[in-house]
């Protein structure tokens, strides 16, 4: 579990990174394709449908390999409803870099 949780950590980094790099912020995104104000953030850790189009076309990347976990690997297609697993709240970067992440479900050990 631990590992899945900070895997998508450095998966949401990655997609932050990539969105910088292509000269867009968050907040950018959420004005331009007219989503709730910090949409785009929060789908980085948690399943947002129309915040993953809107990065994913944003990026000129297919939502499908954005974000494997969310979308079924045969067909591409988004998984409804999304395994609970998605919901889990990654530990915030204080605790990663102590390692105090309890390995069920992200709590303070």
């Amino acid at each position: 579990m631990k590992d899945t949780l900070l895997k998508r950590a450095r998966q949401g980094q990655l997609i932050k990174s990539k969105l910088a790099l292509a000269g867009y912020t968050m907040s950018d995104i959420d004005r331009q394709y007219e989503l709730t104000p910090g949409a785009t953030r929060r789908c980085v850790i948690e399943p947002n449908e129309a915040a993953e189009k809107a990065i994913a076309d944003a990026l000129g990347e297919p939502a499908h390999e954005l974000w494997p976990e969310r979308y079924d690997q045969k067909t591409g297609e988004r998984l409804s409803p999304q395994p609970f697993a998605n919901y889990e709240r990654v530990p915030p970067i204080r605790q990663r870099r102590k390692g105090d992440v309890d390995s069920t479900a992200g709590a303070l050990t």
